[in-house]
């Protein structure tokens, strides 16, 4: 089976996803932009089932356009989000 990994610029919060993604998407609403610095940015979904996250994390929520919340969960330390979850869709795990 595979396992990807992801984790945070200082390395001490992480994410182990394994198997296959459910999907992979490209998005260039200007709430990624601006998150990203960039024209899109890219999005990968596993099921919460299939990721294990090591390390501490701090959320912070915000409400999208149409009223749905986005969590994104970072590392305290250096700040990097590491992953995020939209509560239309609460058992899928998002990785930028």
């Amino acid at each position: 089976m595979v396992t990807r990994r992801a984790e945070c610029s200082c390395g001490q919060l992480s994410a182990t996803c394994a198997g296959e993604p459910v999907r992979i998407s490209v998005c260039h609403c200007l709430d990624c932009k601006r998150r990203t610095g960039s024209a899109f940015s890219y999005n990968v979904r596993f099921a919460e089932a299939d990721v294990t996250i090591d390390g501490r994390a701090l959320q912070f929520t915000r409400t999208g356009e149409q009223g749905g919340r986005i969590t994104y969960s970072f590392c305290p330390d250096c700040g990097t989000t590491v992953h995020y979850r939209i509560d239309r869709s609460p058992a899928l795990l998002r990785f930028r």
